[in-house]
């Protein structure tokens, strides 16, 4: 509880910035908020567990707004690579980050790398939703190199799920 609490400051602190009392007649772009919290994630003194909680937000939000280069340094600035077995959501969210911009990239096999860690770890926590995403997007990446019977069978598995859940 008390690490959402921080976040959700955090980000209430981030979108501060288009507080009409204290930006009138400025134009706030996404950009310019993520810009921002990155910066404030820098002078954080937290603990690295809320640290790499903002940064998976903003690289997934940067991803989405489709600026790669940002998304992938907020990844590089986790380490995700030093974290070997001690993972965590957020660990795992800058994973599927990372396999997404891997994936546009055409590095397709660092891509399901990173995607079947995270289908270890949503397997391992429960999280359903989670691991039949993470097939689909398999699924995909596998299609996109013809390895289609693989593909199709990724894709029946998330299905399964789905219909499971």
């Amino acid at each position: 509880a008390k690490k959402f609490e921080k976040i959700s400051e955090y980000l209430v602190e981030i979108f501060d910035a288009g507080n009409p009392e204290t930006s009138l007649g400025s134009v706030i772009t996404a950009e310019d908020l993520i810009t921002k919290g990155i910066a404030n994630i820098e002078q954080l003194r937290e603990e690295d567990e809320i640290k790499v909680a903002l940064s998976a937000i903003l690289a997934e939000v940067s991803l989405k707004i489709g600026n790669l280069k940002t998304a992938q340094r907020l990844i590089d600035d986790t380490n995700l690579s030093d974290r070997g077995t001690e993972l965590s959501t957020d660990y795992v969210r800058m994973m599927r980050v990372a396999s997404q911009i891997q994936r546009v990239q055409g590095e397709y096999d660092s891509a399901i790398y990173l995607l079947k860690k995270s289908l270890e770890f949503n397997r391992l926590t429960g999280d359903k939703l989670k691991e039949a995403e993470d097939l689909m997007a398999l699924s995909e990446i596998l299609q996109r190199q013809s390895k289609f019977k693989e593909g199709i069978s990724a894709a029946d598995s998330a299905l399964n799920i789905f219909e499971a859940l």
